[in-house]
């Protein structure tokens, strides 16, 4: 049965029904737009003949890396498991199986996430922990093919569980970790973070440049955009008229994300961290929207012992690292226990964009060198090689997946990665290439730009990151 007694516990900790069922078609989406977006690298991130193959991956990985998509290194088999994911992730939408639905979609991204580390970022963990909750909660217990079948009423009261703690401090520690990270770095407290926000190249929309040339506004928003982080966790669980800072929280939210959106490309981050609070709306609201419920005391459904059991354990271990990410409490678990963590991925580092100083910010240039000796830009498919800034360069990355991983190999702690983009780039130009337009080596330059205070001026460092000798791959053994 559920936890807990009605009063206190239940206003903090309990879902309703209503609010439940919006987070699901919304995480359900956000998934579908994930693994569609992610298709379209799929030969590139995912397979042998890849940046990452995946022997090098559990070759170069420091500990072991458990992932069903490595059973397989062929596109037919990635494609398999990404149609069986998109199945999974529609029928979560709409709710139908939708425990099933959850389950299969929670351990296909795990598995995904676990075949590439070099492509994640901070919104794919999020998606992550968001299905590994929803495993223990009625995620079609309304608006839902589920809900249909059955023709049960829907009853008005609030799910409560350990599940529907666990989700809603969820959203908690994301924003309070956010808002407290950010508060140890001058970047922030001096309100030039978002400058350096809106020149990383790979990222920034045309409106990001444009308010770009006004490190004022800037400066605004970033100290704006702190107060908001940190207010959010407060008014989930605020003592005083906590309905109301609820719905306040979810709108500050929205807006912190939709104006973030605006500015740079980031993919689903910015949706799925405005999703992880639509747990927290309150029955008021939808009350005085005129979706109502049949009134009862109880919801027709209550969590299994072993289930609440096991939620427990996994809400302990999250806790846990978010205090340690905090830098509370020991200072590591168990290398057992971490084990766990390692394979299930459950530690949490909700340090977005915290340190703007280190950021990863300039543009990448893949110079092939022809028989003849001639130059060609390979990404841009033509004669003309420059290191300048491209102008909208973000276009030219497909998605955020490129983003990432561009980010990741410009890394130190990628760099035995670098061998095989090269490989890559050898490969994929020559397979389609006419015999003229061959290339015998590659080179790749990170032209890194560091632009994240204005008197700065944009400097420029080009750094090679890898040249490969393409005639000598396979005596290389790449």
């Amino acid at each position: 049965m559920a936890w807990g007694r009605p009063g206190l516990t239940k206003d903090l900790f309990g879902i309703d029904l209503r609010s439940l069922a919006l987070f699901r078609v919304g995480l359900g989406a956000v998934l579908l737009w994930e693994l569609l977006d992610r298709m379209k690298g799929l030969e590139e991130h995912y397979t042998r003949d890849g940046l990452v193959p995946g022997p090098v991956l559990e070759s170069l990985a420091a500990h072991p890396v458990y992932s069903l998509h490595l059973l397989g290194d062929t596109v037919a088999f990635q494609t398999t498991l990404f149609a069986i994911a998109l199945v999974a992730a529609f029928m979560l939408t709409i709710g139908w199986r939708t425990r099933l639905a959850t389950v299969v979609s929670f351990v296909l991204i795990l598995s995904l996430h676990s075949r590439n580390p070099l492509l994640l970022h901070h919104g794919d963990s999020l998606i992550r922990f968001l299905l590994m909750w929803s495993m223990f909660l009625p995620l079609g217990a309304l608006v839902s093919v589920d809900a249909k079948r059955r023709s049960a009423p829907a009853i008005a009261s609030p799910v409560l569980s350990i599940g529907s703690t666990a989700l809603l401090l969820q959203g908690f520690f994301v924003y309070l970790i956010a808002a407290i990270s950010k508060l140890q770095y001058d970047a922030w407290w001096e309100g030039r973070a978002l400058y350096a926000v809106v020149h990383k190249a790979s990222y920034v929309r045309p409106l990001g440049e444009y308010v770009a040339q006004f490190p004022g506004i800037l400066e605004f928003f970033t100290h704006a955009t702190l107060f908001v982080e940190g207010a959010i966790p407060l008014l989930l669980f605020s003592p005083w008229r906590r309905d109301l800072c609820r719905v306040l929280a979810v709108l500050l939210g929205i807006g912190l994300h939709v104006s973030i959106f605006s500015v740079v490309d980031v993919g689903t981050f910015q949706p799925i961290t405005s999703l992880v609070l639509f747990p927290a709306l309150p029955a008021s609201l939808w009350n005085r929207l005129g979706w109502r419920l049949e009134e009862g005391s109880t919801v027709g459904w209550s969590p299994r012992r072993w289930s609440e059991a096991l939620v427990g354990i996994l809400l302990a271990y999250s806790v846990t690292s978010n205090a340690l990410a905090l830098g509370a409490g020991m200072h590591t678990m168990p290398e057992s226990i971490q084990t766990v963590g390692r394979i299930l991925r459950l530690d949490q580092r909700w340090r977005m964009f915290a340190n703007t100083d280190i950021t990863i910010q300039g543009w990448w240039v893949v110079i092939g060198k022809l028989d003849n000796g001639a130059e060609f830009n390979l990404l841009h498919g033509t004669p003309e090689v420059s290191l300048e800034r491209p102008e909208r360069y973000y276009r030219e990355m497909p998605n955020m997946a490129w983003r990432t991983y561009w980010a990741s190999i410009s890394r130190d702690h990628y760099a035995s990665f670098r061998p095989w983009m090269g490989r890559y780039f050898c490969r994929w130009w020559n397979r389609d290439a006419e015999p003229a337009l061959q290339v015998q080596a590659v080179r790749v330059i990170f032209v890194q730009e560091l632009n994240y205070k204005p008197e700065l001026g944009g400097i420029v460092r080009p750094r090679q990151l890898v040249e490969t000798n393409c005639r000598e791959l396979d005596d290389a053994g790449l």
